[in-house]
C-alpha cells in the first residue's frame, strides 16, 4: 500500500497538457472500444522529469487488428512485430499490443512467427529495457501501473536494467547506446555495476544491424552535450568497439581539445531537424583537423580508405552522405580564400555560394577558428547580397 501511496503522489505531478491531444482521443477511441489502453515508456518518463515528450507510444489490450477497427485512420504494420500506425497530421503515433514473453514449455511452432506473442501489462512491463520505460498511465481512469520501480530509479535519476544485464545485453547489444544516450540526455548517472557490464558487452555491439547503430549515433549527437557522451562511451570501452577509426581522437589532447570546441558550438543549435549530412560532418571535421591542420588537405584524406571505412562501415553513412562530406571538405580551403573568390565572374560566384553545403562549411570553419568573426561576417553578407 506505501508503494501505491507513492505511485499516486507522483502521478498528481504528471503535466497531461504537453501531451498531444490527438495521442489523448486514440486513448479515448480504445477505451470507447471497450479495451484498456495507456500512454507507456519514454513519454511517461520525460513526463515526470519535467521534460516535453517527442515520441508518444500507446500501449493496449487490444489485438493489433481489433485496435485497427477501433482506431480511425490507422493501419496494422510489420510481421515480426505488428502495432498499428496511426497518421495525425505531420504526426504518428504507434499502438502496440500487450507481449510476452515465451513459457520454458511452449514449443516455438505454438506461436505465430515473430515477436507476437501477447501478454498482460505485466508481462509487457517486465520485457521492456530500462525501468523508467516500463512505467503506464491512463488520464482518464487516472491508472498508474509501475511493475519494476521506475519511479523509484526517477527520483534517484539512475538508468536500471530490467532482469540480468548479462542476458538482456546479449538478446540486444543496442542496449547499451541508448542507456547511455538516456543517461546524458536526462542527466541521469549509470550504476557502477552496469557500467562494468557495458564495458564487458561493448564487443556484442557489432553483432547488431549497423542501420541500429547509426540512429543511436544521430540521437546522441542530438543531446545537449553530445562530447560528454562521447567521452562517457570512450571510458566504456565502446568507441575501442564500434568505431576504432575514431577511438583514437578522444585518446589525444589537441583533438580532444578540437572535438570540445567545435561540438560546444552545437549547443546553440537546433538539432530536432538536423540533417544526418550535417551531424556527421560535425563528428567528423574537428578529427581531420586535429589530423591535418592545413584544409587544403582535407578532401585528399577525406577520400582515403582509412575515412570511408569510417563514414560507410562504422557509422554507417549513406553514399550521398559522404559525398557532401567530401564536398565540405573540397569547399573549406575556397573559403579562406575570398580574395581569388573576388576574381570570379558572377555566374561562378553565385554557383559557389549555392553549393549545397556551402552554408554547412562556413558553419564548420568559423567554429573551428578558422574564421575570424569579421571574416565570418563578410562571407555572410556577401551570401545575402548576391542570393
Amino acid at each position: 500500500m506505501r508503494g501505491l501511496r507513492r505511485s499516486l503522489k507522483l502521478m498528481i505531478d504528471i503535466d497531461i497538457s504537453k501531451v498531444n491531444k490527438q495521442a489523448l482521443r486514440i486513448l479515448e477511441d480504445l477505451e470507447s472500444a471497450g479495451y484498456d489502453a495507456y500512454l507507456v515508456g519514454g513519454c511517461l518518463r520525460d513526463l515526470l522529469l519535467g521534460y516535453v515528450p517527442k515520441d508518444i507510444d500507446i500501449a493496449t489490450n487490444a489485438l493489433p487488428e481489433e485496435a485497427q477497427k477501433a482506431i480511425r485512420r490507422s493501419r496494422v504494420i510489420g510481421r515480426r512485430f505488428k502495432l498499428v500506425l496511426a497518421h495525425r497530421g505531420v504526426e504518428q503515433y504507434e499502438i502496440s499490443t500487450f507481449r510476452r514473453n515465451a513459457y520454458l514449455d511452449e514449443e516455438p511452432s505454438d506461436h505465430p512467427q515473430g515477436d507476437n506473442i501477447y501478454g498482460t501489462l505485466e508481462e509487457d512491463a517486465w520485457r521492456r529495457d530500462y525501468t523508467f520505460n516500463a512505467l503506464f498511465y491512463n488520464p482518464q481512469s487516472k491508472k498508474f501501473f509501475d511493475p519494476t520501480g521506475g519511479l523509484r530509479d526517477i527520483e534517484k535519476r539512475r538508468v536500471q536494467m530490467i532482469g540480468d544485464p548479462d542476458q538482456r545485453l546479449v538478446e540486444d547489444s543496442i542496449r547499451i547506446l541508448r542507456a547511455v544516450r538516456h543517461a546524458h540526455k536526462l542527466d541521469c548517472h549509470i550504476p557502477a555495476s552496469l557500467r562494468k557490464k557495458f564495458s564487458e558487452h561493448a564487443p556484442e555491439l557489432l553483432k547488431s544491424a549497423l542501420p541500429r547503430r547509426r540512429e543511436e549515433f544521430i540521437k546522441i549527437l542530438r543531446v545537449y552535450s553530445p562530447f560528454h557522451c562521447f567521452l562517457d562511451m570512450a571510458d566504456l570501452g565502446i568507441l575501442e568497439a564500434i568505431l576504432p577509426s575514431l577511438h583514437p581522437f578522444f585518446q589525444k589532447k589537441q583533438s580532444l581539445q578540437n572535438i570540445r570546441r567545435c561540438w560546444a558550438q552545437l549547443r546553440k543549435k537546433d538539432r530536432s531537424e538536423m540533417e544526418p549530412t550535417e551531424i556527421f560532418t560535425w563528428i567528423l571535421i574537428p578529427c581531420l583537423s586535429a589530423l591535418e591542420p592545413d584544409p587544403k588537405k582535407w578532401y585528399e584524406l577525406s577520400r582515403h580508405p582509412e575515412w570511408t571505412q569510417l563514414m560507410k562501415e562504422e557509422l554507417g553513412m549513406f553514399g550521398y552522405e559522404m559525398t557532401d562530406f567530401t564536398q565540405v571538405c573540397e569547399l573549406t580551403p575556397q573559403i579562406l580564400e575570398m580574395e581569388q573568390y573576388s576574381k570570379r565572374s558572377e555566374k561562378r560566384q553565385s554557383s559557389f555560394l549555392r553549393h549545397r553545403v556551402w552554408p554547412l562549411a562556413l558553419d564548420i570553419m568559423y567554429n573551428l577558428k578558422y574564421l575570424s568573426t569579421s571574416q565570418y561576417s563578410d562571407w555572410v553578407r556577401e551570401f545575402k547580397n548576391k542570393l
